[in-house]
């Protein structure tokens, strides 16, 4: 295996002088730069990312840390996007990606949820919690204790080692709303999943708050429970249809649900969106292959991803966030379903 004494050598320069190229410290001479660069291609240097990790007492692992009662939480669409996200940025930087994986109940504590943290397998994570608000807040408590660095995902936090990513839920589902009541809609559901979640909230507070501006009462507004699944939407939009005929438009808590209830509409014999409108919320990559296309509210989930990962990397580096909340906007896009 090359060393960082092999190269130096092959240039003529001090193996300290080396190790600050490979660092990326920028004190050396462009020209010895240079050199140093195309000596370490053509002896095929690579940094042995384990030791380096022991000197900085690093473990060059970023986690990816879920809090989700839901079965199969990580074909949940918006997931593999954010996972996708965080696994590029680790991988530009050399780092490796941990997912973990838990489940919230009453009887629930964070200790398995913080083994990472507490083995050292991460320097920091990515985190998303599901559930009821009083046991994420129990939660939260315990991983900002730990004082590690973590992003928190679509929930807001205060913490010196704590940032958070967050989108623009409510609005968009609040300029989804307003606009099926411009096209005349005057009996609006919404289709939510059946565990509690920080964006979910935010997206039917949305649709609340859409309703009273326009002067709607609640009778005019109607929110349905469901699974996380596009079969328990399929059923649950049936017996929505069935018992409350007058409902003209639904608008779904993410796309995975506004599939279901659009294969539920037309499965009544009943035309999208002549007899019923349908809006989704992602913007996943099916959304404009099923027909009709589904009109939804885009969510950039890659980049959420993406910007966590980036956020954490700098705290790495630098020993602080340089920001502690970004938001990401939502975007309306008009598609046949409505």
């Amino acid at each position: 295996m090359t060393t960082l004494k092999d190269v130096a050598e092959q240039v003529g320069v001090s193996v300290q002088t080396v190790s600050n190229v490979v660092n990326g410290r920028d004190v050396v001479h462009p020209e010895t730069r240079t050199r140093i660069l195309r000596a370490l291609g053509e002896l095929n240097y690579h940094p042995n990312l384990v030791a380096r990790g022991l000197r900085h007492r690093r473990s060059q692992t970023i986690g990816f840390l879920v809090v989700d009662p839901s079965p199969r939480y990580l074909a949940d669409p918006f997931h593999s996007e954010v996972v996708t996200g965080i696994a590029d940025v680790a991988r530009e930087h050399g780092y490796g990606l941990l997912i973990q994986g838990t489940l919230l109940d009453e009887a629930d504590q964070p200790q398995e949820f913080l083994r990472p943290y507490q083995q050292k397998r991460i320097d920091g994570g990515v985190i998303t919690l599901a559930g009821p608000p009083t046991l994420r807040l129990r939660y939260l408590d315990q991983i900002v204790a730990v004082k590690q660095p973590f992003v928190l995902l679509e929930q807001k936090v205060s913490a010196p080692n704590a940032a958070c990513i967050l989108g623009e839920n409510r609005r968009g589902v609040f300029e989804a709303t307003e606009y099926l009541i411009h096209k005349g809609h005057t009996c609006i559901s919404f289709l939510s999943g059946n565990v509690a979640w920080p964006a979910i909230e935010e997206r039917i507070a949305g649709y609340q708050e859409a309703l009273r501006v326009n002067g709607y009462s609640g009778e005019q507004g109607l929110i349905v429970y469901c699974d996380w699944t596009s079969q328990a939407a399929f059923e649950t939009t049936i017996e929505l249809l069935t018992s409350r005929p007058e409902v003209t438009a639904i608008l779904g808590a993410n796309d995975v649900l506004a599939v279901g209830a659009l294969q539920a509409v037309q499965s009544l014999e009943r035309t999208v969106p002549h007899d019923v409108a349908l809006i989704g919320f992602d913007d996943f990559d099916f959304a404009q292959y099923v027909r009709p296309r589904l009109t939804t509210v885009r969510l950039p989930g890659y980049d959420m991803g993406r910007r966590a990962a980036e956020l954490l990397i700098e705290y790495f580096q630098t020993g602080r966030f340089s920001t502690r909340e970004v938001r990401l906007p939502t975007r309306l896009i008009v598609r046949e379903s409505s």
